[in-house]
Protein backbone atom coordinates (compact mmCIF):
# COMPACT_ATOMS: atom_id res chain seq x y z
CA UNK A 1 0.00 0.00 0.00
CA UNK A 2 1.48 3.94 -0.92
CA UNK A 3 1.15 6.49 1.21
CA UNK A 4 -1.56 9.11 0.14
CA UNK A 5 -2.02 12.55 0.97
CA UNK A 6 -5.19 12.99 3.21
CA UNK A 7 -4.87 16.59 3.05
CA UNK A 8 -4.76 19.45 0.85
CA UNK A 9 -1.90 22.36 1.46
CA UNK A 10 -3.61 25.57 3.27
CA UNK A 11 -4.52 28.28 0.93
CA UNK A 12 -2.75 30.77 3.05
CA UNK A 13 1.16 30.72 5.19
CA UNK A 14 0.85 31.07 8.79
CA UNK A 15 3.54 32.96 10.83
CA UNK A 16 3.41 34.09 14.09
CA UNK A 17 3.88 38.03 15.32
CA UNK A 18 6.06 38.72 17.80
CA UNK A 19 3.40 38.89 20.78
CA UNK A 20 2.14 35.46 19.49
CA UNK A 21 -0.70 36.42 17.14
CA UNK A 22 -0.88 34.42 13.69
CA UNK A 23 -0.95 36.03 10.91
CA UNK A 24 -2.40 34.28 7.66
CA UNK A 25 -0.90 35.30 4.68
CA UNK A 26 -2.67 34.57 0.61
CA UNK A 27 -0.46 32.77 -1.23
CA UNK A 28 -2.47 33.72 -5.23
CA UNK A 29 -5.61 35.73 -5.82
CA UNK A 30 -7.84 32.97 -5.41
CA UNK A 31 -6.51 32.10 -2.06
CA UNK A 32 -6.08 36.00 -0.88
CA UNK A 33 -10.39 35.65 -1.33
CA UNK A 34 -10.62 32.35 0.17
CA UNK A 35 -8.53 33.78 3.41
CA UNK A 36 -10.55 37.18 3.55
CA UNK A 37 -13.90 36.67 2.66
CA UNK A 38 -14.38 32.94 3.80
CA UNK A 39 -11.37 32.23 7.11
CA UNK A 40 -11.52 35.62 8.26
CA UNK A 41 -13.99 36.59 11.07
CA UNK A 42 -15.54 40.21 11.01
CA UNK A 43 -13.54 41.49 14.15
CA UNK A 44 -10.02 39.86 12.36
CA UNK A 45 -7.32 42.82 10.91
CA UNK A 46 -6.48 42.74 7.01
CA UNK A 47 -3.30 44.06 5.90
CA UNK A 48 -2.90 45.26 2.24
CA UNK A 49 0.04 47.26 0.16
CA UNK A 50 -1.19 50.59 -1.11
CA UNK A 51 -1.66 50.59 -5.07
CA UNK A 52 0.13 47.30 -5.98
CA UNK A 53 -1.04 44.00 -6.36
CA UNK A 54 0.27 41.41 -3.53
CA UNK A 55 -0.96 39.26 -1.04
CA UNK A 56 -4.07 39.47 1.80
CA UNK A 57 -2.45 39.27 5.22
CA UNK A 58 -5.09 38.32 7.92
CA UNK A 59 -3.85 38.76 11.70
CA UNK A 60 -6.58 36.16 13.98
CA UNK A 61 -7.13 38.14 16.88
CA UNK A 62 -9.63 38.03 19.59
CA UNK A 63 -13.02 39.25 19.59
CA UNK A 64 -12.62 42.41 21.97
CA UNK A 65 -9.12 42.89 21.25
CA UNK A 66 -9.68 46.96 21.62
CA UNK A 67 -6.56 47.48 18.95
CA UNK A 68 -3.60 45.40 18.20
CA UNK A 69 -0.41 46.04 19.32
CA UNK A 70 2.25 48.27 17.53
CA UNK A 71 4.81 45.04 16.90
CA UNK A 72 1.84 43.03 15.58
CA UNK A 73 0.40 45.74 13.16
CA UNK A 74 4.60 46.17 11.88
CA UNK A 75 4.76 42.40 11.54
CA UNK A 76 1.69 41.76 9.37
CA UNK A 77 2.64 45.05 7.55
CA UNK A 78 5.82 43.73 7.02
CA UNK A 79 4.74 40.64 5.21
CA UNK A 80 1.89 42.08 3.10
CA UNK A 81 4.79 44.16 1.90
CA UNK A 82 7.15 41.11 1.23
CA UNK A 83 4.55 39.17 -0.27
CA UNK A 84 3.78 42.13 -2.79
CA UNK A 85 5.07 43.88 -6.05
CA UNK A 86 6.72 46.36 -3.85
CA UNK A 87 8.94 43.77 -2.38
CA UNK A 88 12.29 44.35 -4.44
CA UNK A 89 11.72 48.28 -3.39
CA UNK A 90 12.15 47.53 0.28
CA UNK A 91 9.25 49.63 1.50
CA UNK A 92 6.06 51.22 1.12
CA UNK A 93 2.72 52.01 2.45
CA UNK A 94 0.04 49.05 3.56
CA UNK A 95 -3.53 49.94 4.63
CA UNK A 96 -4.95 47.99 7.60
CA UNK A 97 -8.49 47.86 8.79
CA UNK A 98 -11.05 45.31 10.36
CA UNK A 99 -12.00 42.83 8.34
CA UNK A 100 -15.71 43.72 8.51
CA UNK A 101 -14.71 47.01 6.53
CA UNK A 102 -13.39 45.28 3.29
CA UNK A 103 -15.69 44.65 0.36
CA UNK A 104 -15.67 42.83 -2.94
CA UNK A 105 -17.37 44.52 -5.85
CA UNK A 106 -19.40 42.54 -7.75
CA UNK A 107 -17.92 41.15 -10.57
CA UNK A 108 -14.27 42.32 -9.33
CA UNK A 109 -11.44 39.73 -10.13
CA UNK A 110 -10.13 37.38 -7.67
CA UNK A 111 -8.75 38.89 -5.22
CA UNK A 112 -9.72 42.84 -6.10
CA UNK A 113 -11.77 44.18 -2.62
CA UNK A 114 -12.14 47.52 -1.48
CA UNK A 115 -11.65 48.55 1.67
CA UNK A 116 -13.31 51.38 4.49
CA UNK A 117 -11.82 52.95 8.14
CA UNK A 118 -8.51 52.13 7.08
CA UNK A 119 -5.31 53.32 8.51
CA UNK A 120 -1.91 53.05 6.89
CA UNK A 121 1.55 52.28 8.12
CA UNK A 122 4.58 53.57 5.60
CA UNK A 123 7.73 50.95 6.43
CA UNK A 124 10.48 50.09 5.04
CA UNK A 125 11.39 46.13 5.27
CA UNK A 126 13.96 45.17 8.29
CA UNK A 127 15.63 42.35 7.93
CA UNK A 128 15.77 41.13 11.31
CA UNK A 129 12.05 41.52 11.48
CA UNK A 130 11.65 39.43 8.54
CA UNK A 131 13.83 36.62 9.71
CA UNK A 132 12.05 36.66 12.74
CA UNK A 133 8.95 35.97 11.03
CA UNK A 134 10.31 33.49 7.93
CA UNK A 135 11.36 31.67 10.94
CA UNK A 136 7.88 31.12 12.44
CA UNK A 137 6.47 30.36 9.45
CA UNK A 138 4.33 27.09 9.97
CA UNK A 139 4.95 23.84 7.22
CA UNK A 140 1.79 22.71 4.91
CA UNK A 141 1.76 19.17 7.21
CA UNK A 142 1.19 16.28 4.77
CA UNK A 143 -0.62 13.13 6.86
CA UNK A 144 0.27 9.88 5.27
CA UNK A 145 -2.05 6.93 5.85
CA UNK A 146 -2.00 3.24 4.34
CA UNK A 147 -5.28 1.41 3.61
Amino acid sequence: PSPKKSASPSPYWEFTSKEGYPILVGKNATSNDQLTLKVAKSYHYFFHVQHHAGSHVVVVCPKNLPTLPPETIRDAATLALHYSKLRKTGRGEVNYTLRKYVHKPKKAPPGKVLLYHNKSIYLTLEPQRLERLQKSKKTDKIHFFSK
